[in-house]
């Protein structure tokens, strides 16, 4: 009698286990974008079923034209299926960053079924076997192009490989539906930017200028874990028969190697964490196993009395090292599960087919696929080392300069090595490098490097994620020592004073972009007071003009 496992929730899918990349070195390097403009499928490849249900539509589109699917093709109102499927996408040379793929649909409906499907999926052998990204339905009627945005990451399942993509369009009455639309197709790579840009005037001992500064990206402890899942629970799985059996995720020999950009050769194992979505068994039994088919245990524990529903974070009662050069397997066994109950947790999918959705029901003997049982999930299970890696993907930062009016564009001014555990950076722009009286822009970006690969992040953006460069306006500031002028209080707040022992001519202060905020000719006195209460929260500088000379002073608004 052949044991099936029971779902929390059913997907249709159709997949098997992949594992090659395609040998072809035709196709497109990323990013891929396709919105339609050439007016045909085959300038970039496209194939379609042989129904002819998929054509350019000249009319519709976010802009028109887009790919249509017309449901009028479709001759019988019975189950069907039709298929629009890209050329090869080159992504096999690629180590570092995420790749994500965006697209927009549109749907017009006549009912209301959610019977009406178009599934978004990927191929890594040549359309062999096809994996599941995301779905799309008529269960709410129409879809917009308003509403109908997609953005998945789909790094885990394509880095590293070559892979094409299909739009499925099937259901059991096409006359429930007008026309599915797809448009803006963009597949791309992107890397961590650096976050909390800042650029401030500033006087030291080493001399007066610009300083830029900024937080590296949060790559400290990446790559300590192990998983296939993307960490977000779904449900649960059972076996529908009862009884004892086993749930594993699972690694190539040699695969831990470079595992996004770690080598886990002497990195012991010392935690896992799992999620169960219900209870009923009799004990659970946490399992590492190593070689094909997981044919040598390499450690169990016992859990008793886990509590499902929440993650369940289990320290092994000993550090468990393991062969990188040998398949990897970790998982738990189920001991006794009552017929009806669903304990082991997965996640929202897709499966990683072959790795991260292994199951036996006969004691290890065989494993099979949960993807192959009519569901598309990763089992939920985490492992983790605790042991220090010093380690980051990121080699260093760019820094680009315009000086505004007079570049029209940015220029690489600066690189600047990334330091392992240090979070932040800055950079110092000095005279003579700038001049007096000038305005500069500024951006950083971030720089990843795995061996031969590397990927340059989008500029990093301000504190208050309005813009993705800062803007410093440099003027010379004197010996303070020298100074005989006193701005008083710093940071002001509703009153800002200004006191010197030469009579005042002049006061200007501008904000961080070079506007003029205030202007005010004084006549003789040694004292002024401004008004800081309409002033943003904010740095400003403040040029004084005496009968002696000009100086300036950087003071600080907050409200």
């Amino acid at each position: 009698m052949k044991t099936a496992l029971a779902f929390f929730a059913f997907f249709l899918i159709t997949t098997s286990l992949f594992s090659q990349s395609f040998e072809e070195l035709r196709g497109h390097e990323l990013p891929f974008v396709e919105n339609w403009d050439e007016g045909s499928f085959e300038f970039n490849g496209w194939q379609i079923s042989e129904d002819s249900a998929w054509v350019i539509n000249s009319d519709v589109g976010n802009l028109e034209p887009s790919a249509a699917f017309r449901a009028e093709m479709i001759t019988e109102d019975s189950v069907y299926s039709s298929s629009l499927s890209s050329n090869l996408l080159i992504a096999n040379h690629f180590e570092v960053g995420e790749i994500y793929l965006d697209f927009d649909i549109k749907l017009d409906a006549f009912e209301a079924t959610g019977d009406e499907i178009i599934f978004f999926e990927f191929s890594r052998d040549s359309g062999d076997t096809w994996q599941i990204i995301g779905v799309s339905t008529n269960k709410y009627g129409s879809i917009e192009f308003a509403e109908g945005f997609h953005h998945y990451n789909i790094t885990k399942f394509v880095r590293g490989y070559n892979f094409q993509l299909r739009f499925t369009a099937t259901g059991q009455n096409a006359s429930d539906i007008d026309n599915w639309f797809v448009d803006n197709i963009h597949v791309y790579r992107s890397c961590t930017a650096p976050k909390n840009l800042e650029g401030t005037y500033t006087w030291n001992n080493d001399g007066w200028g610009a300083k830029i500064s900024w937080k590296a990206p949060g790559v400290w402890g990446y790559g300590k874990w192990l998983h296939w899942d993307n960490t977000v629970y779904r449900g649960g799985a059972g076996i529908s028969e009862g009884g004892t059996w086993s749930l594993a995720q699972r690694w190539d020999a040699g695969q831990l190697t470079n595992w996004h950009g770690m080598d886990w050769t002497d990195v012991p194992i010392d935690k896992i964490s799992i999620v169960l979505n219900d209870g009923g068994f009799d004990s659970l039994i946490l399992k590492i196993w190593s070689g094909p088919n997981a044919e040598t245990l390499l450690y169990q524990q016992i859990i008793n009395y886990p509590a499902p529903g929440d993650i369940m974070e289990v320290t092994l009662d000993s550090s468990i090292y393991f062969d990188v050069n040998k398949e990897l397997w970790i998982g738990y066994t189920l001991v006794n599960q009552p017929v009806g109950w669903l304990p082991a947790g997965y996640d929202t999918g897709p499966a990683v087919a072959g790795y991260g959705d292994m199951f036996s029901t006969d004691g290890g003997l065989s494993w099979k696929r949960m993807s192959d049982s009519g569901t598309n999930h990763n089992w939920y299970i985490h492992a983790l080392t605790s042991q220090s890696v010093a380690y980051s993907p990121i080699s260093g930062f760019n820094l680009y300069r315009q000086e505004v009016n007079v570049e029209d564009d940015y220029v690489l001014y600066a690189m600047v090595p990334y330091v392992v555990d240090q979070k932040l950076y800055e950079y110092l722009d000095l005279a003579p490098d700038v001049s007096e009286g000038e305005t500069y822009n500024y951006k950083v970006t971030a720089l990843w490097e795995i061996n031969d690969d590397s990927c340059e992040s989008d500029p990093a953006m301000n504190i208050d994620l309005t813009e993705d460069y800062v803007t410093i306006l440099v003027t010379e500031i004197e010996d303070r020592e020298e100074q005989k002028i006193i701005l008083y209080p710093n940071p002001a707040v509703s009153r800002l004073n200004i006191s010197s022992d030469t009579p005042l001519e002049n006061i200007v202060i501008f904000n961080t972009f070079g506007q003029v905020v205030f202007e005010q000719k004084i006549h003789k006195e040694k004292t002024f007071s401004v008004n800081t209460e309409a002033l943003r929260t904010g740095i400003y500088l403040v040029k004084i003009k005496t009968n002696k000379e000009i100086i300036s002073r950087r003071v600080v608004v907050s409200q």
